[in-house]
């Protein structure tokens, strides 16, 4: 399977806790894909917008069934949560 989203510019990657999402972040963009082996390649879950002048320098989910849903985006000198 390839999976190609041009209009993201990705540099960084994480899978949650569960194995089943991916974040992709970058400059501009923060996305979160579902990934399967039946799914559709075009298929975004989620798509938010991030404004900074700096890449992703690292995306990290959180690892714990409790803060599953947390995820530290870090770029230049600083962590968003």
């Amino acid at each position: 399977m390839k999976w190609e989203y041009r209009e993201l510019q990705a540099t960084a990657m994480s899978v949650d806790y569960s194995g089943n999402n991916v974040l992709l972040a970058g400059r501009r963009w923060l996305a979160i894909k579902h990934i399967g082996v039946d799914d559709v390649p075009t298929e975004i879950v989620k798509k938010y917008p991030r404004h900074s002048k700096y890449d992703a320098a690292g995306a990290e989910w959180c690892q714990t069934y409790p803060g599953q849903k947390l995820c530290a985006i870090a770029s230049n000198q600083h962590v968003d949560v």
